[in-house]
């Protein structure tokens, strides 16, 4: 098995050391890309990577885009007989000539950059930050987008932190003075709102982080959930539910990803005589996983003559 570890250099050259030293098979199979002559010594700190015979090389992972939309290259990759490349996508868009030579493209594959694509493992983006994976080539966008290092803005306003999830929560919690609630999928958490005054709630299911958003309105208050930290495969359907007296307030929706600029269009309106002049107003909350599918959005009255 052949492994790649790269990273950003400001050469566009590749550099590869083998236990046999053969680079000219390579550099016969890759001709747009120059190889040293002379097998290079692996550092020391690549001693256990090239205990299983792989190879260590470093790689300007720009020299892999697309030369048309720039894009990271991912099979099938096609090229014109000069050796020009381009993806499969812009193939069909630029008529299959080649916008560098106008040579055709034809369905000639490039065969040898596949080959390297689909064997070359990278550094996250993230890395700085604390990500050590080490994801293909052709995952590492999939991987970034949900990478658990990813920085994302703190919700509250009008902060302006960015950090990687882990962090940011100790920051809600110690700067914010945000109270924290973990608890399970589809689990109730019961809380309580003071008043129809600006307030949040800090939720955590397996990993996940949420908040519980309380916005003051010229009618009382708006509740809404968010999603907040690195990209989630998944939807996530929030219900939440106040109780005063016989009095019964419903409503579920998606948690939407939290933004900065703007609010979600679905929230809920709780009327400022609806909490109790004496007391707090109780409110239950709780979480789903609903995969990809549509989430359905539902509110309920019961007995609502607020």
């Amino acid at each position: 098995m052949v492994r790649f570890s790269t990273q950003t250099i400001a050469s566009k050259r590749l550099r590869i050391s083998t236990p046999d030293g053969e680079t000219s098979a390579m550099a016969m199979a890759m001709p747009m890309m120059s190889i040293p002559s002379a097998p290079v010594a692996p550092a020391a700190s690549a001693s256990t990577a090239m205990a299983d015979g792989a190879v260590l090389a470093t790689l300007d992972v720009d020299t892999l885009d697309c030369s048309v939309c720039m894009e990271s290259l991912t099979p099938p990759i096609f090229q014109c007989s000069n050796g020009h490349i381009a993806c499969q996508s812009c193939r069909s868009k630029i008529s299959d000539v080649c916008p560098t030579c106008s040579k055709p493209l034809g369905s000639i594959r490039c065969l040898a950059i596949e080959k390297l694509i689909e064997t070359l493992s990278v550094s996250c983006k993230f890395a700085d930050h604390g990500c050590g994976a080490m994801p293909k080539f052709v995952h590492k966008a999939i991987h970034e987008r949900s990478c658990e290092f990813r920085p994302c803005a703190c919700p509250i306003k009008p902060c302006n932190v960015s950090a990687p999830t882990r962090d940011l929560l100790a920051h809600i919690v110690e700067a914010h003075q945000v109270a924290r609630y973990d608890f399970s999928w589809e689990a109730r958490c019961t809380l309580f709102l003071a008043g129809p005054e600006a307030a949040f709630f800090l939720l955590k299911v397996e990993g996940l982080c949420f908040l519980l958003h309380q916005d003051k309105n010229s009618l009382g208050s708006s509740l809404y959930v968010t999603y907040f930290g690195a990209a989630a495969p998944d939807e996530y359907l929030y219900q939440v539910e106040l109780k005063n007296g016989k009095k019964r307030l419903l409503f579920e929706s998606v948690a939407q990803t939290f933004s900065q600029s703007r609010q979600p269009m679905d929230f809920l309106v709780v009327p400022a005589h609806m909490f109790p002049s004496e007391g707090r107003l109780q409110l239950e909350v709780s979480l789903q996983r609903v995969g990809s599918s549509s989430a359905k959005k539902r509110i309920s009255f019961q007995d609502a003559m607020f």
